[in-house]
């Protein structure tokens, strides 16, 4: 059975290699969620995984979920803005589980628990919304990634303003917002270490490497061309480390992905026939949401699908103790 790795909003649920997430929950830290959905502001500053506590403008963790994000100005820098996400989303999350915002989920989530601030912290700020701030460690230390001051505002508002039942239109506004925060400085020819140094329209291709491991920043796949550039031996891990080869940063832009899974036959192609594909319609099947046109993968079915519950009663109760 296929162990597709899909939504960087869902946390602990899934897994994660290369391109998907896994989180490491060490620290059991937690806020409690009152009646209206607001943290209590009873935790010190969480750390990230270098240790970083929460700098450069981001906003507290003690921020009720229904708070504008708190930058106003255009001082943001990679790390203020990396963690400010991270509390924008999980504010989010908050009050689409326990709020007014979106209301508490049809099939319940736990009444009264205490919301895991820390973790989600941490897998928000490393992952970013849609995985948009995937590589930002290397972005923040590399000095190849700048900061669009203007996209990054528009990310945490359209973020702030995200709704539970989320429409294919509404993701992909955000989406793009998110990705264009984070810019890679490096062009074609350039050698890289990830994606997210390379300019749009480009990857860090690793078959193109200079013995260091290091890659080069190379022109997208068009359509039709192979993308199996990855190869780790396991199709699970590869097909969405793959997808950076056909849109940049596997964020849908240009709208094409590495199809690499036959729905009607419920198999993985041979690596010879991932190709590059357009995105697919609504009702028809998905890895991942940059494989669908203007919805977004269901991670209950892998169909496309609009709107979508965004943070499904599952991730609420993930990060909550009863």
């Amino acid at each position: 059975m296929k162990n597709l790795r899909l939504f960087a909003f869902a946390t602990c649920s899934f897994t994660l290699s290369a391109a998907c997430l896994v989180v490491a929950c060490g620290d059991d830290t937690i806020v409690s969620v009152d009646a209206g959905g607001g943290f209590d502001g009873s935790t010190d500053a969480p750390s990230s995984n270098d240790g970083e506590a929460l700098e450069d403008g981001a906003v507290r963790p003690d921020a009720k979920p229904d708070a504008p994000p708190g930058l106003v100005d255009a001082g943001l820098t990679l790390e203020g803005y990396k963690n400010t996400v991270a509390n924008t989303l999980c504010s989010t999350l908050a009050n689409c589980c326990y709020g007014t915002k979106g209301g508490v989920p049809d099939s319940g989530a736990v009444d009264g628990g205490t919301f895991n601030t820390n973790r989600c912290l941490d897998i928000y700020k490393r992952l970013g919304f849609e995985q948009s701030n995937l590589g930002g460690s290397l972005a923040v230390n590399g000095g190849n990634v700048e900061l669009d001051q203007a996209k990054a505002l528009d990310c945490l508002d359209r973020l702030n303003k995200l709704s539970c039942s989320l429409s294919g239109t509404e993701l992909a506004q955000a989406r793009t917002s998110c990705f264009e925060a984070l810019r890679g400085k490096l062009t074609a020819g350039q050698t890289c270490k990830d994606s997210i140094e390379c300019a749009a329209g480009l990857f860090c291709n690793p078959k193109q490497a200079d013995g260091g491991g290091n890659g080069t920043c190379t022109a997208l796949k068009a359509q039709g061309e192979g993308c199996s550039i990855w190869d780790t031996g396991s199709d699970d891990s590869d097909q969405q480390t793959n997808e950076q080869a056909c849109s940049w940063r596997s964020s849908g832009t240009p709208p094409l992905h590495c199809d690499s899974y036959d729905f009607q036959n419920q198999v993985y192609r041979a690596r010879a026939d991932w190709k590059c594909a357009p995105a697919v319609n609504i009702g028809d099947g998905c890895n991942s949401t940059p494989w669908c046109n203007a919805s977004i993968c269901d991670p209950d079915d892998y169909t496309c699908k609009t709107p979508v519950q965004y943070f499904t009663t599952f991730v609420c109760n993930d990060l909550v103790t009863p």
